[in-house]
This record gives C-alpha cells, sequence and structure tokens, in this order.
C-alpha cells in the first residue's frame, strides 16, 4: 500500500564519471594500506564555547513580581551578532593525546 504524504528526498553524492571509474582502484589501494597495517589512526575533534553566559540554558530568563519595574538592563540583554567564542580542539592516537589546543575567536559586529 502507497503512503500519500510527502516524503522528504535523500540527500546523495554526485560524482562525475571519472570519479566513479577511479572508485575500484582507490579501494583496492585503501585496502591494501589497511590490510598491512601500514597507517596511524588519529581522531580529532572540536567544539566552539561562548564566552557569554548566554550559552547556559537557565542564564537565559530572569523572574520578577512587576515587569513594568523591572531594570531595561534586567529585560533586555543585548547581543553581539557573532559572539566572542573559544574553540577547544584535541586529537587521539595509538601513539596518546595531544595536548588541548584553545584559541579565543574575535568578535565581529
Amino acid at each position: 500500500q502507497w503512503a500519500s504524504g510527502v516524503i522528504k528526498k535523500q540527500r546523495a553524492p554526485k560524482y562525475t564519471d571519472q570519479q566513479l571509474e577511479e572508485i575500484p582502484a582507490r579501494a583496492r589501494r585503501l585496502y591494501r594500506i589497511l590490510s598491512n597495517n601500514d597507517f596511524d589512526l588519529i581522531m580529532d575533534d572540536e567544539k566552539y564555547v561562548l564566552l557569554q553566559d548566554q550559552s547556559v540554558p537557565t542564564n537565559r530568563g530572569f523572574y520578577t513580581s512587576d515587569k513594568r519595574t523591572t531594570p531595561s538592563q534586567i529585560k533586555f540583554k543585548r547581543i553581539q551578532k557573532f559572539e566572542p567564542k573559544i574553540l577547544v580542539w584535541i586529537a587521539i592516537s595509538e601513539n596518546g593525546i595531544s595536548k588541548l589546543f584553545f584559541f579565543k575567536t574575535k568578535a565581529s559586529c
């Protein structure tokens, strides 16, 4: 039985004819490298952390008994379009774990 709902198209890479021809040779080369244990596997990850307290969901609101008497600096939080962040990066391999890398991005706007 056919569904009558809208079905979302699946995403798939678009390959050229040349890329399709290269797939078997590249797969054989990758298999040879992996079967010889002639490689080092390295995994890395990065995370951007906001420097403002707005990154913590519980700090986004405020409590008041009367909204009209609440000072405007509490009611309205002015935010930059691109807030300053810190990039945290680390890598791991069979040889060990890298040192943590921190980088502070510059705020703009």
